[in-house]
């Protein structure tokens, strides 16, 4: 018998062979990288997202999310396989860190939200009847008692037998408690105000989240302060409780019965973090994302701390975050950050902002992005851009002036009346270009 590999050839073999050879001495974290970073991963990711999906996400969001938890996971223990274990049988959970979203409103699943909190939340949808997505197959897949894997015939009505009863009843139950974990997530998302809602055709269904929250509506008020407002009807509830009926207007504005414009197509702009030069692309492959990533990280919260602080902060950081790199490695990444706050103190002063995320219309087109710090005057706006090059180019590069173009399009419109500058940071420097665009 042959396997997969054996018949393998061309480019995707010797990617693979990298892999499997370069694996058996590094930690899960940095295999993800390499496998990114040999196959193309981010590009192909990219490519594979429709301008839809890319006008609605943040695009590297899922990627750095997992090479998060990769990484916490490498601090600790070693080992792929027993990684790929744990994110099975749901041991290390998955979960995005979300900014916080000031004026704009989120739209998240109820397993989405799990962690994060609002002052408002709206719960659209909690008239789905839960059965509806019962096994309606005439094959369903079953373990016994005795761990036989099983595939049974799905009987139904009259002919029901005994042992299918008994599966359904046990769906139903599973159904419930997973329904019911999932409801508990989503009533305890809310500071301050919660909205239940939904919409039937006909009759409300029995089994849905509305009706369980109707079931103790008459409990809630032993909870503190909390008011209960109440309306089943089809039109928007118009008189409430003193204490916010301020906020709500009996007669909804003209805008909201006028269609949106049609978006235009997102910008993919590659973060900067994920940056890097010719020579590391045959030595050091694997540091490439970890390398870029820390010292941008270095970057934006050093500042903040006290200049006779930061040597010990930054290392015992570093430390926690990468116990098995060598402290060379980490010291020279530190130095270079060190050098940068030391040189350039204007730029990290207290009128200046860190990471600064932002979505525009330009040119018709949606642009999407992240500035590594933002320098607010009160005549110009400087954009600061970090490059972890080792090596710096006698020419800026044209995907570097483009991504900066970009940057100064968007702060040109949220800074109308202020001269915009862009400025790039060569870290390892350190020296620092002003861009012109």
């Amino acid at each position: 018998h042959q396997t997969l590999y054996s018949v393998l050839t061309g480019d995707i073999k010797q990617i693979i062979h990298d892999i499997i050879t370069a694996s058996r001495k590094l930690s899960v974290y940095e295999i993800l990288v390499l496998i990114l970073t040999k196959t193309d991963a981010y590009n192909k990711y990219f490519n594979s997202l429709s301008e839809e999906d890319l006008a609605l996400i943040t695009i590297t969001e899922p990627i750095d999310a997992f090479l998060e938890v990769a990484l916490k996971y490498s601090a600790s223990q070693t080992g792929i396989a027993g990684f790929i274990n744990k994110v099975e049988t749901g041991e290390i959970e998955l979960k995005k860190t979300l900014e916080s979203a000031g004026k704009n409103v989120r739209i998240l699943t109820a397993h989405g939200s799990k962690g994060l909190e609002a002052p408002v939340v709206y719960l659209p949808d909690t008239t789905r009847d839960y059965y509806k997505n019962m096994c309606k197959d005439f094959l369903r897949w079953k373990e016994n008692k005795k761990d036989i894997e099983l595939f049974l015939y799905n009987v139904k009505g009259k002919l029901i037998t005994k042992f299918n009863k008994e599966l359904n009843e046990a769906e139903e139950k599973a159904i419930f408690e997973d329904e019911m974990r999932l409801l508990y997530v989503a009533l305890t998302r809310s500071q301050e105000r919660l909205y239940i809602g939904g919409a039937v055709k006909n009759d409300l269904p029995k089994n849905c989240w509305y009706n369980e929250i109707e079931s103790i509506k008459s409990q809630l008020s032993d909870y503190g302060d909390a008011k209960v407002l109440h309306n089943p009807s089809q039109t928007p509830i118009i008189e409430v409780v003193d204490d916010i009926k301020n906020d709500i207007k009996s007669k909804p504005p003209e805008w909201i019965n006028i269609m949106p414009k049609k978006e235009g197509k997102t910008a993919k702009i590659k973060p900067s973090a994920k940056d890097y030069d010719e020579d590391m692309l045959h030595t050091d492959l694997t540091k490439l994302y970890q390398r870029g990533k820390f010292m941008h990280r270095l970057l934006e919260f050093l500042p903040d701390i006290k200049a006779d602080n930061r040597i010990e902060k930054a290392t015992s950081w570093l430390n926690k975050m990468l116990p098995n790199e060598q402290a060379e490695y980490k010291n020279n990444m530190l130095n270079d950050v060190l050098n940068v706050l030391k040189k350039y103190p204007e730029f990290f002063e207290n009128n200046s902002k860190a990471e600064v995320s932002f979505i525009s219309d330009i040119n018709n087109s949606k642009a999407e992005g992240r500035i590594d710090r933002l320098v607010i005057n009160n005549d110009k706006i400087t954009i600061i851009d970090y490059k972890t090059d080792r090596k710096i180019p006698a020419d800026i590069p044209k995907e570097y002036k483009k991504q900066l173009e970009v940057y100064k399009s968007a702060m040109q419109k949220v800074f109308p009346e202020k001269h915009i500058e862009a400025v790039i940071i060569w870290v390892c420097s350190p020296s620092y270009e002003l861009v012109v665009i």
